[in-house]
């Protein structure tokens, strides 16, 4: 592994149980209707709150909310409150939470003494809920637009259950959704307690009461740093390159610390003993250098220095045998012939006469 500058970091993948982001909302009612294709009569959502990606907790509550186009009272509410709480990191999640009292009004397509969804998400999942109390919609009317007939909401509705109605007085059509779900691109879910579409052809729009959303995205995980200096322990046969801006401490298999000075390269064979190099300006992997197994030891210099003398006296001897003899040395030399004639002078004197 390389460090630089004498630190490296390990970042974590993706983790199915950290939560990097949030996204939590909840609204009281909205909603935006057209009467004989006239310009748009909108509700404002309200209340309204929305938590930061960071997550949090947020909370709202209105009074009441009402939609009137014309002489058409399509929406009327008592109170209405909203929350939406998250938080981020490990075991992340959101949960967000919309309701509405005294829905109507009695003319209405719909009605309930309360109106609520709920939904939460985290890291395995999002999933949400309605609770309707005492509703019900008018699906016929006379021409008087007196209700012919009803018919009721479940307290706990499935997720999208649809009941179409008509309007007879002006010969409209609408369908009334309760415990709407959508998934939405960024994977969070929205919980609407109760969708009044209106298809018209008089009034066409929609109105929103009681909605949720709640979602999570996955986080990068911890980053964990360590400072320079700090202990790297290799497996045999593993080499270790520091940069230069600090030191390094490696542990060896064997339990041996090296400590590599800055810049270095070291070099761990498996079931051997590291060997250190010295600083190198260019690049750790191109100049790592191995060093001849006679002097990565003490007894290897010791060979080597025995080997210097027996060559320097070896030449020794060979320039001595080379070299020419002296002029005292040579027969045919004035010395020579003293020599010669001391020799005859001793040997005539031992001879008897």
């Amino acid at each position: 592994m390389a460090m630089s500058a004498g630190a490296f970091a390990l970042a974590a993948g993706p983790s199915s149980a950290e939560v990097g982001s949030v996204t939590g909302s909840a609204v009281g009612a909205r909603g935006s209707v057209t009467i004989f294709g006239g310009n748009p009569i909108t509700l404002a959502p309200t209340p309204s709150v929305t938590l930061p990606p960071t997550g949090g907790n947020e909370s709202d509550t209105a009074p009441s909310a009402n939609l009137q186009a014309g002489p058409a009272h399509i929406l009327e509410t008592g109170t209405l409150n909203v929350s939406t709480q998250g938080t981020t990191g490990a075991g992340g999640s959101v949960t967000s939470s919309a309701s509405a009292a005294n829905v109507g009004p009695a003319d209405a397509t719909a009605t309930a003494d309360s109106v609520s969804s709920t939904c939460t998400a985290s890291e395995t999942g999002a999933s949400g809920s309605a609770t309707i109390t005492n509703g019900q919609v008018v699906t016929s009317t006379d021409a008087n637009g007196t209700p012919v007939t009803t018919e009721p909401v479940p307290a706990n509705p499935a997720p999208n259950t649809t009941i179409h109605g008509t309007i007879n007085t002006v010969n409209d059509t609408f369908d009334a959704v309760f415990n709407e779900q959508v998934t939405n691109p960024d994977g969070s879910i929205t919980v609407t307690g109760y969708h009044l579409k209106l298809l018209g052809p008089t009034a066409v729009g929609d109105v929103f009461v009681a909605q949720s959303t709640c979602g999570v995205a996955a986080g990068t995980g911890p980053t964990t740093t360590q400072p320079s200096g700090a202990t790297t322990t290799t497996a045999g046969g593993a080499t270790t390159t520091t940069a230069a801006g600090g030191a390094t401490t490696t542990t060896t298999a064997g339990g041996a610390t090296t400590t590599t000075a800055r810049g270095a390269t070291t070099t761990t064979q498996a079931g051997g003993t590291p060997t250190s190099g010295p600083p190198t300006s260019g690049p750790p992997a191109a100049q790592m250098e191995t060093a001849p197994p006679l002097v990565r030891t003490g007894a290897g210099v010791q060979r080597l220095s025995a080997l210097a003398v027996t060559i320097l006296v070896l030449g020794a001897a060979l320039v001595a045998g080379l070299a020419p003899k002296p002029a005292f040395a040579r027969r045919g030399g004035v010395l020579g012939k003293l020599s010669g004639r001391a020799r005859r002078r001793r040997t005539s004197i031992r001879r008897p006469h």
